[in-house]
């Protein structure tokens, strides 16, 4: 295996590992998205329970995204944040001025609009990133850290919890494959995702394609049989030594997804970044995963 993508890959799960323990307790999120690939659109009908126990709220929201409501219980809130809101990363923070149970449930209905970049055709941004909504003209790409779902955040200490349990529909009359971090992915136009192990939240959706091979999916890339097993022995090898180090069993099997950037400085068929929302791993340059194999049959030394 390349040392590059086999360091890359043991961070991935150092880090997982050590966040294990992170939160004893995460929110449910449950609703519908919907997303209009030729438009950039993206809105949201979202609900979480299982709310934490916190003296005050506040709900994290990319500031690209326009809140139509919040309600509890099926009743309006009063909010603040729409008027000189105080960002948080990508996203805005609306404080409610409401205390909860863990019964209660608390709804947020919003929408947004965001530019799509034709990068087939040569459109390009000058900059992307994790944090981005990404909309390439055959896709969209978003990660937690675009907060495009709902984010529960303790105002008072800053601390936020990305990671949830959660069903969410996506419609997407434009896909015809969507993935949803933590599910299967699924044909589209229309597809529900579940989770009972709290995830962070990505979604990647279009005109793309999804393989299963060797216990392990795909997304957005051809991939042989051969060529997953070799990559699933390498992720096991690494695996087993993160289980002994850390004395933590890792259950899970990564996805391999790969996109095409919406900036100027990534090509495709070129991949020169990589991110991680476990258990996705994203490449740019929407390759074809069996480039991840050198002629020896192992992860090649390619990316990093």
């Amino acid at each position: 295996m390349g040392k590059g993508i086999k360091k890359y890959i043991g961070l991935v799960l150092l880090m997982m590992g050590m966040g294990l323990a992170a939160h004893a307790q995460s929110p449910n999120v449950n609703g519908a998205v919907t997303v209009g690939l030729s438009s950039g659109s993206l809105s949201g009908n979202l609900c979480m329970t299982n709310l934490l126990k916190l003296d005050s709220y506040a709900i994290v929201l990319h500031r690209g995204l326009n809140v139509a409501s919040f309600t509890k219980n099926g009743e309006a809130l009063v909010y603040g944040g729409f008027y000189g809101g105080e960002f948080v990363d990508e996203g805005v923070k609306y404080t409610l001025r409401e205390s909860f149970k863990a019964k209660d449930e608390l709804c947020v209905s919003y929408t947004g609009g965001f530019p799509v970049f034709m990068v087939d055709e040569g459109e390009k941004n000058v900059v992307d990133w994790k944090g981005n909504i990404a909309f390439n003209g055959k896709s969209i790409r978003a990660t937690e850290q675009s907060k495009w779902y709902p984010i529960l955040m303790d105002p008072n200490s800053g601390q936020t919890w990305k990671e949830v349990t959660y069903e969410i529909a996506v419609d997407c009359e434009e896909c015809n494959s969507i993935y949803v971090n933590g599910s299967a992915p699924q044909k589209g136009p229309q597809a529900v995702f579940t989770s009972e192990v709290p995830r962070v939240l990505l979604i990647l959706a279009g005109d793309i394609d999804f393989t299963e091979a060797a216990g392990l999916y795909f997304v957005n890339g051809n991939v042989g049989e051969e060529q997953a097993q070799a990559i699933k022995t390498g992720i096991a090898e690494i695996s087993a030594f993160f289980e002994d180090y850390l004395d933590i069993a890792y259950d899970d099997n990564p996805t391999f997804m790969s996109f095409a950037s919406v900036s100027k400085d990534r090509k495709i068929n070129q991949s020169t970044w990589g991110f991680n929302s476990w258990p996705s791993i994203g490449l740019d340059g929407r390759l074809d995963f069996n480039t991840l194999i050198g002629e020896d049959g192992t992860i090649a030394n390619w990316i990093w």
